[in-house]
Parts: C-alpha cells; sequence; structure tokens
C-alpha cells in the first residue's frame, strides 16, 4: 500500500473503523475459541474465522476498501476476500497466514483437527495484534497529525504497522533527518 493513500484514507475513514475495532474488541471471545479448541467443537472455525473476517473488515473500513462488508457466516471466505486483500498490497506472509486460515473446512480427525486449531489461531493472533498496532498508527495520525518516526524513532506498533501494510520504503523527514524502516532479514 501507498503511504499518503493510507493516512489520506485515515483522515476520513478512523471514526468509523474506531468504532467497530472498539465493537470487536468488546466482542472477541477468546476465551470460548480456546475452549472449543479443547472441546473438539465444530464452533472452533466459526468462532476464529469470524474474527479473522470481522478484523480485515475493520482494516477494509479504514482504508476504504469497499465498503461493502464481507459475510461473516459463509462457508468460504477466501473468494471474497482474496480480491480486497490484494488491493491493499499487505505483507505476504500476514496474507498468507489469513487466506490459509480462512481455507480450512471442518474436519473431526485429530491430527487435522491438530493443524487446523494452529493454523486458526495464528492468523487470528496475526490479525488481532496487526490491527492495534495499525490502529494505533492510525489514531495517532488522526488525532494528533502524528506521523510514524517524527519524534526521530519508532516504535514497536509503528514498525509492525509499517511492515503489515508494506511501507518497505517509508521515510519520515524528522528535524531534517530522515528515519527509514531497515528490512529485517
Amino acid at each position: 500500500m501507498i503511504f499518503e493513500n493510507f493516512f489520506g484514507d485515515v483522515k476520513i475513514m478512523f471514526p468509523q473503523a474506531e468504532g467497530e475495532y472498539e465493537y470487536l474488541k468488546g466482542n472477541w471471545e477468546e476465551v470460548d475459541g480456546i475452549y472449543r479448541i479443547y472441546n473438539k467443537s465444530f464452533k472452533m472455525y466459526d468462532k476464529f474465522q469470524t474474527y479473522i473476517v470481522s478484523t480485515l473488515n475493520v482494516l477494509f473500513t479504514l482504508t476504504d476498501i469497499d465498503q461493502e462488508k464481507l459475510e461473516t457466516k459463509i462457508k468460504n471466505y477466501k473468494p471474497s476476500i482474496e480480491p480486497k486483500l490484494s488491493v491493499l498490497d499487505l505483507d505476504k506472509c500476514f496474507t498468507r497466514t489469513v487466506l490459509d486460515a480462512l481455507d480450512i473446512p471442518f474436519c473431526p480427525e485429530p491430527q487435522a483437527w491438530y493443524e487446523h486449531q494452529k493454523k486458526l489461531t495464528s492468523a487470528a493472533y496475526h490479525c488481532r495484534v496487526g490491527l492495534e498496532s495499525i490502529m494505533a498508527v492510525a489514531e495517532n495520525y488522526y488525532k494528533n497529525d502524528y506521523l510514524p518516526g517524527e519524534n526521530g524513532s519508532l516504535t514497536e506498533y509503528e514498525i509492525l504497522a509499517i511492515f503489515l501494510l508494506n511501507f518497505s520504503n517509508y521515510k519520515a523527514l524528522v528535524n531534517k533527518k530522515e528515519v527509514k524502516i531497515k528490512e529485517l532479514n
């Protein structure tokens, strides 16, 4: 994503995205989701996939990507999400983690169950922490006109948001100095 476009969208869309984000935070139900894993409940799939889709919906609102919300009660999310994720051009590892988790069908077989819950919980955690970082950066910009790195350094939230949003060449002028994000290998 081009960072100028992201911050332009934030100025317009942040209030709506903030409301959705606050609602999502209050309805995560993480204990119930984890309980479903150990109970071997098919609802594990629904709990985690719904949360992943809901998280992405907040990100789509923030970036003004197709305001039609993704339905959270469908069998296969991947075809409706893939085009939206490609427009955002997010980090490839994040995108793959999310799409792999949304492509998992219900399977009660023990080994598949174990592998599925690892993918689902991992993707949900990536979405949760990623959205938290992106919303922190967006809030700082919306409320304080603060761009990442303006104080001469970057917080962990800023670094994560920059990588997830694929701002690999992000530069901010700080006291006539450039702050650059180093590529992690």
